[in-house]
């Protein structure tokens, strides 16, 4: 068998592959498909609200600001409740004398009083959007010295 012979042969069965595997090859389209939900996925821009030191008989006077983000695409109304403010003894403050509310620097006497049930403090926060709210604590006058501690608890609805 000569080098001709072999390499011709080998170009043949080369050719022969590549015209089985262009037989075969050919193009498939898939289609992909989803299905996006609604929903109302809100986040808070704090984890806490700090009042810093007051005096008996003190309001705050300038106001801490939490704002709602809704990362979804569906409206939500958020709602805000809170127990009361207590010194983890014997010494507490109502839930009440926590105030809010949507518009900044209000009076703390014309602010909404937290409660211990859910209330609406946003209405309707659109997909996308965000919304703020301001709020400020009243001490009561001969208020006990001691650090207190309120848990306010957010939530939604959509």
């Amino acid at each position: 068998m000569s080098v001709k012979s072999v390499v011709f042969g080998a170009v043949v069965a080369f050719a022969l592959i590549a015209g089985l595997a262009a037989a075969y090859a050919s193009q498939t389209d898939v289609t992909a498909q989803v299905t996006v939900t609604s929903a109302c996925i809100v986040r808070l821009s704090a984890s806490s609200i700090n009042f810093g030191s007051m005096i008996p008989g003190q309001n705050s006077t300038s106001d801490s600001t939490v704002t709602a983000y809704n990362d979804g695409n569906a409206a939500s109304d958020i709602y805000a409740n809170g127990t009361q403010w207590s010194d983890g003894g014997s010494n507490t403050m109502t839930v009440g004398r926590t105030r809010y509310s949507s518009t900044a620097s209000q009076a703390y006497g014309s602010m909404t009083a937290l409660t211990g049930t859910a209330a609406a403090i946003v209405s309707s926060l659109g997909g996308g959007s965000s919304a703020a709210t301001y709020w400020k604590l009243g001490v009561p006058v001969a208020q006990a010295a001691a650090s207190y501690n309120q848990t306010i608890t957010f939530s939604m609805s959509c």
